[in-house]
């Protein structure tokens, strides 16, 4: 059964609570004041105390919901008193009281001395109870109390420093001002102040587990906190509604649930009349608001707006903003959720309106507030056709500010919402396509090029329709140019964009434009020769034109497109000519200095390569982007290069845990190709059999394939691997060739399988002296290793040693330690098996 009195993150209170009863039970008698908001838990608390305490209570509470009689609070404590202590009798005065009596408590002049003489003797009667042992008074609600029973307790506090008495009160902080005079006379008798706020996200987690009798994540909790902010009746009831509809994890999706509702409209109700006119208002303008944007949407006077807003402060429901000055906050976001609810769905997308066109005008030119501008132009977008192109053009505004402070996510977001207005505005008022282009960009830049891609093809087929091939081309570019490493596949978008390429090479006419278009169709794929001849053609021709900012795009495109082992030399010479173009834009410089390290890694200049990804993450500029991520993952490859396999794992871990985190889907394999690499050097490659089978089913990537294989020799599985190298496909020569080769190579040879193992070692024969790498993320060593041990297998020793000569010196040459000792051992075995050597001892050392 769920802990309806469930007890967390109040031991501190509690501590203070226990520490004056001790010394009350001294001989020296305390006060204590406990407040808060509604629903903080201040009678939880209490009743905590009182239940632990071990010493007689006497409890009094003032109604909520009606209004208190005359010394209501006193007549309860009293009954209780004359019930606890049947043994000490009553004062007189005392009795009246208790049998209603109360017709000399007026207030008037002629009772003054009928009521401090009952006053002195209901203080004198429970200082004297207290006498004998220590006693505890609780008055709960304080703030409901009438005015008589607050003039008797600021009359018993004088009393209470002399007795054994501890005096516990509790109220609302928000109706602190009523209690004034009350809290000053507490103050005298040295009152002890406990101020109540919500729990932490921990505590929160403690108290939706008791209440669940389940454990809560960490997530959920920290969503449970954020919508109730710890306040732990508000926490408990939206746990009640969530339950109910099975979305726990899902807090923020819940209305404002009932109690609480009624609880925040109680404390509105007690306002001034005006507060209904400007609350609202102020509900639908956000937890943070303007005064001037709220004043303005709700017509009426700043003075009149603000008289509201100090009866709110005062009542706790709002607070000043210390920091700008006219601005206010609700003091819980519940309270301005519950004001909202109140609304209509057609009067809220008005004061949507009315708010989003004061904004503008108050904060124009405030490109940190344009995002607050665009929602609520957003929300009332379905009004009218005027109001959605407004719409449009504010989430445009604020799109463009959240991609200058590299906040792509959101500006995603906005590019979204600014089409979907765009789509209700009336046709012709709004251009969609650089919209397209706009959130395409920021899809990219936020880690999900798979769905910015399919952006870029709609704008590229809005183009196409409407015969504009100047926008077809700029969208293609902006779609291959973003990111070095296109994220090509066999998805409708792949093909679709391959197509609409082919389709604008035939109608494109222009040099530019056709250099342009040819340049993408090498970039996006497909047989390598093709891609080659397709980029000369675009070099070429975009020579024959003077536009310079062309010339930059084709380069950076041909570095992208020759990304194969037959192209190296090309690629490189492609990125020093762009690198030496003058006033290169910092992005671009980025992708070619990390194009540039590809092709030195692959030709086994790992320093080189290393300085160049050095130079390029301090350009990069963006901490989050998928461009910093490569590069992370290659800093992770050459610090394993290098056999620093501690530091490599720390930043292999960090960079994990951001890519994982973008919808670019390649971190479960960028991390097990790389921990497949350091596990087989460290003679551990059977231990990843599982998780390579689970990834290589998952991406369907024939590189994983290719280290899966060998795996599963390491692990003995030899029928299994025999099964997966059949199954090894084909593969054109990309940027993945070398290492699905190279690794296939390796099993193909230790199981015995003579033609694939001479086929494949043919194949990679006029590139050993290229490392079996890929770009960005994993160097395993020389394509001369493989080939060396494919020839050991085949029963060729002399080629072996041969071909273990270039390892050495490109493992050399890289600085690779591990790999330098695997070609070394291997070098040792083929020594064994001859008497006579070809090769010089030293070369092979």
């Amino acid at each position: 059964m769920p802990d309806p009195e469930a007890f967390v993150g109040r031991d501190a209170a509690l501590r203070h609570l226990v520490e004056a009863l001790g010394t009350a039970a001294a001989g020296r008698g305390r006060v204590v004041s406990v407040s808060g908001g509604p629903g903080i838990g201040k009678t939880s608390l209490l009743r905590r105390f009182t239940r632990q305490s071990g010493v007689p209570v006497l409890w009094a509470s003032c109604p909520e919901h009606v209004a208190a009689p005359p010394l209501w609070l006193w007549e309860q404590v009293l009954r209780v008193a004359g019930t606890r202590f049947p043994q000490r009798r009553l004062p007189e005065p005392v009795t009246e009281l208790l049998d209603g009596d109360i017709r000399q408590l007026a207030d008037g002049v002629d009772a003054a001395g009928p009521t401090l003489r009952r006053f002195e003797a209901i203080v004198h009667y429970l200082t004297g109870v207290s006498q004998t042992a220590p006693l505890v008074v609780v008055l709960d609600h304080l703030h409901r109390a009438d005015s008589t029973s607050l003039r008797l307790l600021a009359h018993l506090a004088e009393s209470v420093p002399a007795s054994r008495l501890l005096l516990v009160v509790s109220y609302r902080s928000g109706e602190a001002a009523s209690l004034a005079e009350t809290l000053a006379a507490l103050a005298r008798a040295g009152m002890t102040r406990i101020e109540l706020g919500g729990l932490s996200t921990q505590d929160t987690r403690a108290l939706a587990g008791a209440v669940l009798q389940r454990e809560v994540s960490a997530s959920t909790a920290e969503a449970l906190w954020t919508r109730t902010e710890g306040n732990p009746f508000f926490l408990r009831e939206l746990i009640k509604l969530l339950t109910t509809d099975q979305r726990l994890d899902q807090p923020h999706t819940a209305p404002v649930p009932v109690p609480v509702r009624e609880v925040v409209l109680r404390g509105i109700a007690r306002l001034p009349h005006a507060a209904t006119d400007v609350l609202p208002v102020a509900a639908v303008a956000g937890r943070h608001f303007d005064i001037e944007v709220v004043a303005e949407a709700a017509a009426v006077e700043i003075d009149s707006a603000l008289e509201v807003l100090d009866a709110a402060v005062a009542a706790g429901l709002v607070e000043e903003d210390q920091q700008r000055l006219g601005w206010f906050r609700f003091a819980h976001a519940l309270a301005a959720e519950a004001l909202y609810e109140t609304i209509g769905r057609l009067r809220r997308a008005r004061l949507h309106r009315r708010i989003g066109a004061a904004a503008a005008r108050a904060w124009s030119g405030n490109a940190e507030r344009a995002a607050e501008v665009a929602r609520h132009w957003l929300l009332a977008a379905e009004l009218d056709p005027t109001a959605a192109a407004q719409a449009a053009v504010h989430a445009v505004t604020a799109a463009r500010a959240a991609d200058a402070r590299r906040a792509f996510d959101e500006a995603a977001a906005l590019w979204r919402q600014a089409l979907t207005a765009a789509e209700l505005a009336e046709k012709g008022d709004l251009d969609r396509y650089p919209l397209l282009i706009g959130l395409g960009t920021s899809l990219y830049r936020a880690g999900d090029p798979r769905e910015g891609l399919a952006v870029f093809v709609r704008a590229m087929e809005e183009s196409l329709a409407a015969r504009d091939t100047s926008r077809l081309v700029t969208a293609a570019v902006a779609a291959l140019s973003e990111l070095n490493s296109y994220p090509a596949g066999e998805t409708a978008p792949d093909r679709r964009l391959v197509e609409l390429l082919e389709r604008a090479s035939t109608q494109v006419a222009d040099r530019t434009q056709r250099a342009l278009v040819l340049s993408c169709l090498a970039a996006a794929g497909g047989d390598p020769i093709r891609r080659a001849e397709l980029s000369d053609e675009a070099v070429a021709l975009v020579r024959l034109t003077a536009d310079d900012a062309a010339l930059v795009h084709v380069l950076h495109l041909r570095a992208v497109a020759l990304d194969g082992p037959d192209h190296l030399d090309q690629r490189l010479r492609a990125v020093d000519e762009l690198l030496a173009r003058p006033g290169l834009p910092p992005p671009i410089a980025v992708r070619a200095r990390q194009l540039r390290a590809q092709a030195l890694v692959a030709l086994g200049r790992a320093p080189q390569a290393a300085a160049e990804l050095s130079f390029a993450a301090e350009l990069a500029g963006e901490p989050h982007s998928p461009l910093r991520t490569q590069l992370a993952w290659s800093q992770a490859a050459l610090l394993s290069l290098g056999g620093r396999w501690r530091d490599a794992d720390e930043v292999r871990r960090a960079t994990y845990d951001a890519h994982v985190r973008m919808k670019w889907g390649t971190a479960r394999f960028n991390r097990v190709i790389q921990r497949w690499d350091a596990a087989y050097l460290a003679g551990a490659g059977a231990d990843l059999v599982d998780e390579l089978c689970a990834v290589a089913e998952s991406s369907g990537l024939p590189a994983l394939r290719s280290a899966l294989v060998m795996a599963l020799v390491e692990a003995g599985n030899v029928q299994e691997a025999r099964i997966a190298l059949s199954r090894s496909p084909h593969r054109p020569k990309d940027h993945l060739w070398l290492y699905t080769n190279g690794w296939t190579l390796l099993a193909a040879s230790r199981l015995g399988e003579v033609d694939t193992a001479t086929r494949l070692r043919d194949l990679l024969l006029p590139y050993r002296h290229l490392t079996c790498s890929i770009p960005d993320l994993v160097i395993s060593g020389p394509v001369a290793y493989y080939t060396a041990e494919a020839a050991f297998a085949l029963g060729d020793p002399d080629a072996a040693l041969g071909d273990l000569a270039i390892a050495t010196e490109i493992s050399r040459r890289m600085g690779a330690k591990p790999w330098l000792a695997q070609v070394r051992k291997a070098v040792a075995r083929c020594r064994g098996t001859r008497t006579g050597l070809v090769l010089q001892p030293e070369v092979l050392i």
